[in-house]
């Protein structure tokens, strides 16, 4: 029996996607739904050595022109044959690459995956071009089902209504989750807390006005680690490695104790730096959905973060993580400390179920649930 078709249409695929939500909502989605999965996006200078296909799943590259006037053409020539067609976030292209869809197979089925409260401005602020106008109406209409990333947005998309319509009924949770079959086939060994290092980890772009990485070298230059090892992983920002520099110049007893490890792309080895890691520290000015929580909690790290990327929602008790407050060096000081003289009990964290086998089981769509 030939199988239903899932198509995602994603303005932008690179190669980094192909370990994020962007690849594995799909997947898993259409694993659960046993269909034909597709990823149909357009051609970049960094993605022309992208693979046809990827887990089994079909990576098709639009003709190069101008999007989403090539995705719209060739949802005109193939959307009948789409049972589902797959979106991200509200945005004015994905209103008209829905239109197109809807169409031209007027039974098919939309799923949106949103993530924060930001992907709501189009509609609290209302388009004044009436082509707009009608465009996101239709999309209101259209799409069958919305799921978000953040407990606050979907509580927002199911009071409030946006330009007359309501979202209640379309809109569920769905956090960003964890790639357990990835893991699991991996080799790695994951680790009881007894097993694990004395270590902290943070993971991502250094040195970027986001990610605030001057506020962990601050809170971290007088502390006494002991035994414990802090490890930045990710790609170092040319301005800040100055700063990298001044702080061993001013603090060289921590060069071997505060490690830059640079960039580290093989999963296997992100995997096994969580396992080793007892604590993930996160100091960014603010994030939509840090996926990087998700999957420290998997791995039964104690979270030590600022308010943002959907931490509330991963810490449901103190004996989980701790918040520290946005750009303040000495509430991040306070809990590090407090973790390395044994103030703080880390040892409890429970390994939350984030895989998106389960996860995906939220999205309801009709005629597939």
């Amino acid at each position: 029996m030939k199988k239903r078709k899932l198509v995602l249409v994603f303005n932008d695929v690179e190669r980094v996607h192909l370990v994020k939500d962007v690849f594995l909502v799909p997947y898993y989605l259409g694993k659960r739904l046993d269909m034909e999965v597709s990823i149909v996006y357009p051609p970049t200078e960094t993605n022309v050595d992208l693979p046809s296909s990827h887990r089994g799943v079909k990576l098709i590259r639009l003709p190069k022109g101008r999007y989403p006037i090539t995705a719209s053409l060739w949802l005109m020539k193939y959307a009948k044959e789409i049972d589902i067609l797959m979106q991200f976030h509200f945005r004015n292209r994905v209103t008209l690459t829905t239109f197109v869809y809807k169409f031209f197979n007027p039974k098919g089925v939309v799923y949106c995956k949103s993530d924060g409260l930001f992907c709501f401005e189009p509609f609290i602020s209302i388009p004044k071009s009436p082509l707009l106008k009608f465009l996101y109406r239709n999309y209101m209409r259209s799409v069958n089902c919305i799921s978000f990333e953040l407990k606050d947005a979907l509580y927002m998309a199911q009071t409030k209504s946006f330009m007359g319509l309501s979202l209640k009924d379309k809109a569920v949770y769905m956090p960003n989750g964890f790639d357990e079959e990835d893991f699991q086939q991996s080799g790695v060994r994951e680790r009881a807390f007894s097993e694990k290092e004395n270590l902290m980890i943070t993971i991502g772009r250094l040195g970027t006005y986001q990610k605030d990485t001057e506020m962990l070298l601050d809170a971290v230059a007088d502390i006494d680690l002991k035994d414990w090892k802090i490890m930045l992983v990710g790609s170092i920002e040319e301005k800040f490695k100055s700063k990298i520099e001044a702080f061993y110049q001013m603090h060289p007893e921590k060069r071997y104790s505060v490690v830059f490890t640079g960039p580290v792309y093989d999963r296997n080895l992100l995997y096994d730096l969580y396992s080793r890691s007892k604590v993930f520290l996160l100091t960014s000015r603010f994030e939509s959905y840090a996926i990087v929580l998700g999957e420290a909690r998997r791995f039964s790290n104690y979270l030590v973060s600022t308010p943002v990327g959907g931490m509330s929602d991963r810490i449901h008790d103190k004996g989980q993580g701790s918040f520290v407050e946005i750009e303040n060096s000495e509430s991040l000081t306070s809990v590090v400390e407090d973790i390395i003289n044994g103030h703080l009990d880390i040892s409890k964290v429970s390994n939350d179920n984030l895989s998106w086998d389960e996860l995906v089981k939220a999205i309801r769509l009709p005629g597939f649930n």
